[in-house]
C-alpha cells in the first residue's frame, strides 16, 4: 500500500481548512457598511458604522477615516476614527473640528467597504469655569488608543492560529510519510 497519492488530497484540505477562517467573517455579514454622521461635541464628529444588510454595530476590525471641508476652502483630515467606549458601532475622532459649517466624508476599508457624507454645523467650544478641557469629550478605550495597525480583531486571530495549526500538521503529515516504509 502506498500513502503517497494521499499527500496532495490531505494537502489540499488542511490548505483550504487555513484560508477559511480568514473568509468566514466577512461572508457572515455582508458585503458593505453603512456609515451614518452624526453630531458634533466638542468638534469630535461622531459616525455610526452598522452592518449595510441587518444595520447591527460593526464593532469588530473597523478600519476608517473622516476627512472634512469648508465652503471658505479649509480642510480638515483625513483623521483616523475610534471606537467610543460603551457604544458600539460608535465611532469619533482624536480631533477636534473648529467652529463651522463643514461637509464630512466618512470612509471604511474594513471589515468591509464603507461610505457616508453629510453636512454639519460645529458650534465653538464652551470650557466651564475652573474647567481646563471640555466635558464633552469622552475617553477612549485602550484600544482605541492604539495606533491602527496594532489593533487586531478576533476573526484574525483564530485566521492566524489556524493557518499556524495547518502548517505544523502539513509539515508533520509530510515528515511522516517520508519515514514510514514503502512496500
Amino acid at each position: 500500500m502506498r500513502t503517497l497519492p494521499l499527500l496532495g488530497p490531505v494537502a489540499l484540505t488542511l490548505a483550504a481548512a487555513a484560508v477559511l477562517p480568514c473568509a468566514a467573517p466577512a461572508l457572515a455579514r455582508g458585503d458593505s457598511v453603512r456609515l451614518d454622521v452624526g453630531d458634533a461635541p466638542g468638534g469630535h464628529v461622531r459616525a455610526q458604522a452598522s452592518w449595510a444588510d441587518d444595520r447591527t454595530p460593526v464593532s469588530d476590525g473597523f478600519d476608517g477615516t473622516l476627512a472634512a471641508t469648508a465652503p471658505d476652502g479649509r480642510s480638515a483630515g483625513p483623521w483616523q476614527l475610534v471606537g467610543l467606549p460603551d457604544w458600539p458601532g460608535t465611532y469619533t475622532t482624536r480631533e477636534a473640528l473648529p467652529a463651522g459649517h463643514w461637509r464630512i466624508s466618512v470612509g471604511c476599508a474594513q471589515p468591509a467597504p464603507g461610505r457616508g457624507e453629510r453636512e454639519l454645523d460645529v458650534e465653538a467650544v464652551s470650557f466651564g469655569v475652573g474647567s481646563a478641557e471640555p466635558s464633552s469629550v469622552l475617553p477612549l478605550t485602550a484600544a482605541a488608543r492604539r495606533p491602527a495597525h496594532e489593533s487586531t480583531d478576533e476573526a484574525t486571530t483564530w485566521a492566524a492560529v489556524g493557518t499556524a495549526t495547518a502548517a505544523v500538521l502539513l509539515v508533520t503529515t509530510g515528515l511522516w510519510l517520508r519515514r514510514r516504509p514503502r512496500w
